[in-house]
């Protein structure tokens, strides 16, 4: 697979084969995310959301042991820093809190999504142009949006 980052469409990107796990960090911190991902091969795609993760977090001490040793990584640590932006202090909270929520199987996310539906709404002529949104009328973009 793939992974173009859209923030930097001329850098190289990434491949990842087997076992790769592309959006590992973002899915983690619960952090918004924004990369495209093209299978350049046959592959199978397995969802997990994450709150189904976290209702399985507790039942394996493997999962448990594998969550904190990601959540205290360098690697998450950049991810944050790098490209969620945050200070070093917000890091180092929101890792004491993930860790502690680790034992009743939630892990707060570290960045708020911002949601902007009266953006998406007034920005719908041009959205409508999209092959997915084509044809979709006022009230059903409305209603896209509020889900965003």
């Amino acid at each position: 697979m793939t992974v173009r980052d859209p923030r930097t469409p001329n850098a190289t990107p990434i491949v990842y084969g087997g076992r790769g796990t592309p959006g590992q960090h973002a899915f983690i911190t619960g952090s918004p995310h924004s990369r495209h991902a093209v299978a350049t091969a046959s592959t199978d795609i397995w969802l997990l959301r994450r709150k189904e993760f976290h209702r399985v977090l507790g039942m394996s001490n493997v999962l448990t042991a594998s969550t904190v040793e990601i959540v205290g990584s360098d690697a998450v640590t950049d991810y944050l820093g790098n490209r969620q932006g945050l200070t070093p202090e917000r890091i180092a909270a929101w890792r004491t809190s993930a860790l502690a929520g680790l034992t009743s199987g939630i892990i707060p996310k570290a960045v708020a999504v911002e949601r902007h539906r009266d953006e998406f709404v007034r920005i719908s002529d041009g959205i409508r142009r999209l092959p997915i949104f084509r044809g979709l009328s006022p009230p059903e973009l409305r209603a896209v949006a509020d889900r965003l």
